[in-house]
């Protein structure tokens, strides 16, 4: 048996009633039902399942510093006031590193600004996975890396079409 299988032992054999856990050794009774929780190890939950005892980590949901919150939060906000007013100017300008930066014009800067409203939801849903205590990080994650990657593309292409609008410009 391997080691998260052992961790209860069965302490009756026909009918499981109790169980001894064998992290704190206190006993755990009642009825075999889909989780038995030792009242002795908080952290712990224990998976009855065909017959056996299994040893299952609890879930313990995300939490993010109110400071990570804020700044998302600042972030995005900015972010999503910085790309309406470009695309309302038809003028969105990412700065440079080194020397100047880009500016975007029409269907680039459309494509600038949904990229910039994915990367905002992708900061958002930090916030949101905070308040979720349900056990669906795996979304949240999932969630983040294809926003993630479909803004990274959005960007990409629109830096593709602006140097091909402007090497057929002259």
């Amino acid at each position: 048996m391997s080691e998260k299988t052992s961790m209860i032992t069965n302490t009756t054999s026909s009918l499981p009633q109790s169980y001894v856990c064998k992290s704190c050794g206190g006993e755990i009774r009642g009825m075999p039902r889909t989780t038995i929780e030792c009242p002795h190890c908080s952290n712990l939950n224990f998976l009855y399942k065909n017959g056996e005892a299994r040893y299952v980590k609890k879930y313990i949901p995300n939490k993010f510093t109110l400071k990570e919150r804020t700044i998302n939060l600042l972030l995005s906000l900015v972010i999503i006031v910085y790309g309406t007013v470009g695309l309302t100017e038809n003028d969105i300008y990412i700065p440079g590193k080194r020397g100047r930066g880009i500016h975007f014009y029409g269907f680039t800067a459309f494509l600038v600004y949904v990229a910039m409203m994915v990367v905002s939801i992708s900061m958002l849903s930090v916030i949101v996975d905070h308040y979720d205590e349900r056990d669906n990080e795996r979304k949240y994650k999932s969630i983040k890396s294809a926003a993630t990657a479909l803004a990274v593309s959005l960007f990409i292409l629109a830096v593709f079409l602006k140097i091909l609008e402007e090497s057929v410009r002259g």
